[in-house]
């Protein structure tokens, strides 16, 4: 499979996340990065906390694998070896930030945890 046009996508999209990280920008360009900082659902997304990874050309993650359509975002709870006992354990149990996204160069569907995405704009209604 030919993945360049799935990687030029993913840092061109990298590339307007970063050129937006700037202080003391015009209301115009904040509103575009808190838009692109809160990805939601149906939003074509780029993952950022291993980009540079990817970018340098790692085996692991594959571009592929960092660029999809966002399905959704939820909290799930941690594995556990055992099932949790919040009266054993005094406290809830825990959960984490569970981001699904089908993915862009065949629609599977890929789960993400201890992650970071952005929404490549422009998508309907950001304005």
């Amino acid at each position: 499979m030919n993945t360049e046009p799935i990687k030029m996508l993913a840092i061109v999209g990298l590339e307007l996340w970063d050129s937006h990280l700037i202080g003391n920008a015009p209301p115009s360009h904040t509103k575009r990065w808190q838009r692109m900082r809160s990805p939601q659902p149906g939003d074509l997304v780029v993952e950022t906390s291993t980009s540079g990874l990817w970018r340098r050309g790692a085996s692991h993650p594959k571009v592929e694998t960092v660029i999809g359509i966002l399905k959704k975002i939820i909290q799930e709870p941690f594995p556990h070896e055992e099932p949790w006992d919040e009266e054993s354990e005094g406290q809830p149990e825990p959960l984490e930030e569970c981001f699904y996204i089908n993915l862009l160069h065949d629609g599977s569907e890929s789960r993400w945890t201890n992650a970071s995405f952005v929404t490549i704009l422009p998508v309907e209604g950001w304005r």
